[in-house]
């Protein structure tokens, strides 16, 4: 039988990405792997009195969840990169109608960018 999908509440997400966060400088001295921090990482979230939602979070779920919020990222950069656009945390790309259409043109090539 198939584990149990694990779904994250907002509170999971926000304990990972700081976790993930506070232990960049042990990955990038070389002291502890990508790996080993994503299993540390859903130990701890799988925790008694931790875990909030349905179906544990497996190193292979949060190596995923990363790499969703890791597109993200890149999307962001793409549009703050971009010429006559502009990025808020609160609005997002906040396109102005002058720039509708650029703006199409980016979504049909980053379709993920859409919910900006």
């Amino acid at each position: 039988m198939a584990p149990e999908a694990c779904s994250w509440s907002d509170s999971d997400i926000f304990f990972f990405l700081d976790y993930l966060y506070s232990s960049i400088s042990r990955i990038g001295d070389g002291s502890t792997s990508r790996k080993e921090v994503l299993s540390e990482v859903c130990e701890k979230l799988n925790a008694p009195g931790v875990r909030t939602h349905v179906g544990l979070k497996t190193r292979e779920a949060c190596a995923s969840k990363l790499q969703y919020f890791h597109g993200l990222y890149r999307i962001i950069l793409k549009i703050k990169e971009a010429s006559g656009w502009a990025w808020s945390n609160e609005y997002g790309a906040n396109i102005s109608p002058e720039l509708t259409s650029s703006w199409d043109e980016f979504v049909k090539a980053h379709p993920k960018a859409k919910q900006f």
